[in-house]
Parts: structure tokens; C-alpha cells; sequence
């Protein structure tokens, strides 16, 4: 790398930038963090909050099978898949239905590899990683009554993405899958 290039090497280029709680307590990136971070950030400036979320919904983060890193040292456990809530609300902020249209296949691919790679033995519930309650293992192999949850809530918020958009076949079949696991979580997982 030679002349203004080999000034630039090594630096982080202005669009990877991301929101952090604070330096001192909690340096440390977290991609369901980061979304709840786009939608405080969305109050004040919908680009804000937007730009984050392309980000975490891009090739820069998300892998092309869908898989969203939980964070910077866990790259291969999940978070809670909430990105589909985060934006409608960013949208909602002022974003506008666009971003939703721009997100959508991303959030497409992430509900997928929930469905295809972490549904239990076609359960229709699921496991995952570190899904807000820490004290659990990060890679179980059975079904978890967190996971299910944030699953059944990605599929309720991917249904009315799907709805703005025009989708209705899509929403329909988001809906049913909500109420499959639904009814799963309630038979397998409730006493």
C-alpha cells in the first residue's frame, strides 16, 4: 500500500462505527445490544438507528446462511433474534417502510437459519445461545423455553414486516409458524 492508502491501513472506516453503552463498564459489542441501541438512537435520528441496523443485517456481520454473530468473542452462539422488532421500530421512528424492504431479505435469511439449524428434531422449539439469561449453557442442544420465545416473537414481527410490505402469503406463513410454536412451547415446555 503506498501514498494516502498506507495512511489508511489499519483504520476503521467511518460506516463501521458502532453505538457502544459506554467505554469504561461495558466496552464490548453485542449484536442484540446493538439493536436495542438503533432504536434509542432512532428517537433522537432514525438514520442513526438505521445505519446500525444495516450493519448488523449486512455481509459486514451476518453470514451468508443467515447466522448473526452474538458478539466479537462468540461469533458462532446466537443472540436473541429481535433485529425484525428493532425494525419496525426504527421504522416507525421515522425511518419509514423503505428500511423494512431494504432489511427484509437479511431478516428473511436470519429467521431461516433459526428455523433450518436451531429448531430441535422439527419441534418447532428451539435453542440458542446467550438469549438474556447468562447463567444458562451457550450451546445447548435442547429445547429452551427463552429461544422459543424470541422465536415466536421474530416470527410475529417478520409477519408484519412481510404485511407492510404487500406479502401477505409471507405474513400468513410467519403467523402460522408463530402459532406452531406457540402451541409447541405450551405443550412441551409449561406446566
Amino acid at each position: 500500500v503506498t501514498g494516502m492508502d498506507a495512511r489508511l491501513a489499519g483504520t476503521v472506516a467511518a460506516d463501521d462505527i458502532l453505538i457502544m453503552p459506554d467505554k469504561w463498564e461495558y466496552p464490548w459489542f453485542a449484536s442484540w445490544d446493538a439493536a436495542f441501541h438503533a432504536v434509542t438512537a432512532a428517537i433522537v435520528d432514525p438514520e442513526l438507528g438505521a445505519a446500525e441496523l444495516r450493519f448488523l443485517l449486512s455481509p459486514r456481520w451476518q453470514t451468508p446462511e443467515g447466522h448473526i454473530p452474538c458478539g466479537e468473542w462468540v461469533m458462532t452462539n446466537e443472540c436473541p433474534p429481535l433485529f425484525a422488532w428493532a425494525a419496525l421500530k426504527v421504522a416507525d421512528a421515522g425511518a419509514g417502510d423503505a428500511l423494512l424492504a431494504e432489511l427484509y431479505p437479511a431478516l428473511q435469511a436470519q429467521y431461516a437459519f433459526w428455523w433450518d439449524r436451531l429448531q430441535v428434531k422439527e419441534t418447532r422449539l428451539f435453542r440458542g445461545g446467550f438469549m438474556g439469561m447468562d447463567n444458562l449453557p451457550g450451546r445447548s442442544i435442547h429445547a429452551q423455553a427463552d429461544s422459543s420465545g424470541w422465536m415466536a416473537m421474530f416470527a410475529r414481527d417478520l409477519a408484519e414486516i412481510a404485511r407492510r410490505l404487500g406479502k401477505d402469503a409471507d405474513a400468513a406463513g410467519y403467523l402460522g409458524q408463530r402459532e406452531e410454536i406457540a402451541t409447541a412451547v405450551n405443550a412441551a415446555l409449561w406446566d
